[in-house]
């Protein structure tokens, strides 16, 4: 479900069709649905973030232990 909601590929009318048929609930209105979407971007944002900094301290560990750094 959460999938569908946060889509960035499915227009509104597309979403709350298959919100419909599956889970046998539709959204209010766009504005609802728009506040979801920017919510799960700033949770995919977040992640790509930590990511990014466990990336660079594994390369440090790892050059260190290679004695490269």
């Amino acid at each position: 479900m959460l999938n569908v909601i946060f889509s960035h590929n499915l227009k509104f009318t597309e979403k709350n069709a298959i919100l419909k048929a599956e889970y046998g609930f539709e959204l209010e209105d766009e504005k609802e649905c728009d506040t979801m979407c920017n919510f799960g971007e700033a949770i995919y944002e977040d992640g790509i973030e930590k990511g990014k900094i466990e990336g660079k301290i594994e390369g440090k560990i790892e050059g260190k232990i290679e004695g490269k750094i």
